[in-house]
């Protein structure tokens, strides 16, 4: 805990409170994200003094194509066995959207030519065009409401959610939308899967078959937002943001503005171009970053490929120089811890539950508990608890099964950068121990000819990075009881 903070909070007894203004910007992707939220929602709870905003950023989607967790590892599997092999990973070929028809046309498996099946399969690898920034803006308040659901577990207190139209202008698409897993499908009721899955089923031969999919799925997400409204008392809790001036406004009623960044770095741009006067009362906390180019699936790090234009921006020294401080937790520290499904559902079921969909690949249809079809009407609440004892299913507490564990990326980057979570943490892998060293970006020619951006220490650079090291040496340490981690770190931060 730094000494302001300490201050803070014994003014804050004494009824002078001194506020400070504590934003979390984070996009729609996996459990780590919720998770990360919920960690700071915690947080909220314990410290009258800090005002919160969340803004949810959205992301691209095209509601016309779907592909399943299956299809997505066979094409996997076909793309590794291509002969001549191409100079990429097969994961990055086809979640990247690399597949094209003339590496179709002209590669075969290593044992014979491709069958039609299996062209048919690496052509559904091709990455589609980006749909609307209305549909894109819908996922995001579907999203944005079960994110609410998590982070209201463990915070009375108000906060103000926006959902980020502005951003979505600025943002590039890195993954190929049909091979993302459907994260709107984790906390949906079973009606709402079932009519899912009847609509995916229908033919997409033709443009036209591909329109009619895309409208069924715009009014099956208008009917789950609306029976998703019932949790908040049919009033939405969110509010759009379509013009960067009203965050800025606020912004600057504030001596003390902390940023968590797991998401583009949009937001910041805009700062620093249109009113770069708030620079100086920043502290800006971003998950991203690699020393290693093999970490960088997508060819640079998500978070900076979203919008590489911000990215360039804001690295250039005379920008961050700008800032109260600016740090990276790169993903180079936030793969050096993993945790178990079953110890993040103690934690919270909400998480438990999206971190098996997510890590595990489940099909929430076959989560739907026996408990849910004999109530149909049963409340958000009720069926996270229901569908989060799967998690204990003997196969999930096997270190060999796939949804055993998970990386969590965001909460790692919000715990090492607000809390003493890992100043020697004992893990049984060793004691994790954090340090904080200078970095700057630099740019590197990938296979494919693209510049990529990688961290290079530099003590000299006003870019700070979070590190962990374990004793042992030992390149992963596992956290096994995620309560106890929490409920620690909360103590300190």
């Amino acid at each position: 805990m730094d000494q302001q903070t300490e201050q803070q909070k014994q003014q804050a007894q004494q009824g002078d409170v001194v506020e400070e203004l504590s934003i979390f910007l984070n996009d729609f992707t996996d459990s780590d994200n919720d998770a990360a939220g919920l960690a700071w929602t915690s947080s909220l709870e314990r410290h009258p003094e800090r005002q919160g905003i969340y803004i949810a950023e959205p992301r691209h989607v095209n509601l016309g194509y779907y592909m399943t967790s299956a299809d997505f590892g066979r094409c996997i599997g076909l793309v590794a066995r291509l002969k001549p092999g191409l100079d990429e990973p097969p994961l990055t070929t086809v979640l990247a959207g690399r597949m094209t028809e003339e590496i179709i046309d002209s590669h075969r498996l290593v044992d014979r030519a491709l069958n039609d099946e299996e062209k048919e399969l690496l052509k559904r690898c091709i990455k589609p065009r980006n749909g609307s920034k209305e549909d894109a803006l819908t996922h995001a308040r579907l999203l944005a409401l079960d994110y609410l659901s998590t982070l209201r577990t463990q915070c009375s207190r108000p906060f103000v959610t926006y959902v980020d139209g502005v951003a979505w202008d600025h943002l590039e698409s890195p993954i190929n939308l049909k091979t993302h897993y459907h994260e709107e499908l984790v906390f949906r009721t079973a009606e709402e899967l079932n009519s899912f899955r009847t609509i995916t089923e229908k033919p997409v031969d033709t443009e036209s078959q591909i329109e009619g999919r895309r409208n069924d799925l715009r009014k099956w997400y208008e009917k789950a937002i609306e029976r998703k409204l019932k949790d908040f008392g049919s009033e939405s809790p969110l509010k759009n943001l379509e013009s960067y001036d009203v965050l800025f406004d606020e912004m600057d009623k504030y001596e003390r503005i902390v940023f968590f960044g797991g998401c583009s770095l949009t937001i910041l741009q805009h700062i620093l171009e249109k009113r770069p006067e708030l620079a100086h009362k920043i502290h800006y906390f971003q998950q991203g970053g690699t020393f290693k180019s093999e970490l960088n699936i997508l060819g640079n790090p998500l978070n900076f490929a979203l919008n590489t234009k911000a990215a360039q921006f804001v690295f250039h020294e005379n920008q961050i120089g700008k800032l109260a401080n600016f740090t990276l937790i790169p993903t180079d520290t936030t793969k050096k811890l993993e945790f178990t499904t079953i110890g993040l559902k103690e934690w919270s079921p909400y998480i438990g539950l999206h971190t098996l969909c997510f890590y595990g690949r489940m099909d929430p249809l076959v989560l739907i508990s026996d408990e849910e079809k004999q109530e149909t009407s049963a409340s958000t609440e009720n069926l996270v608890a229901w569908r989060a004892e799967k998690v204990h299913n003997t196969d999930y507490a096997d270190p060999n099964f796939k949804g055993y564990k998970a990386v969590m990326a965001d909460l790692v980057a919000f715990l090492i950068s607000f809390t003493d979570a890992f100043d020697d943490r004992k893990t049984p892998q060793g004691i994790v121990r954090k340090s904080n060293i200078g970095v700057k970006i630099a740019l590197r020619k990938s296979s494919q000819g693209s510049d990529q951006m990688i961290l290079e220490h530099d003590e000299n650079s006003p870019i700070r990075a979070l590190m962990l090291d374990i004793s042992s040496g030992s390149s992963v340490a596992l956290i096994e009881d995620t309560r106890s981690l929490i409920a620690n770190a909360r103590e300190s931060g």
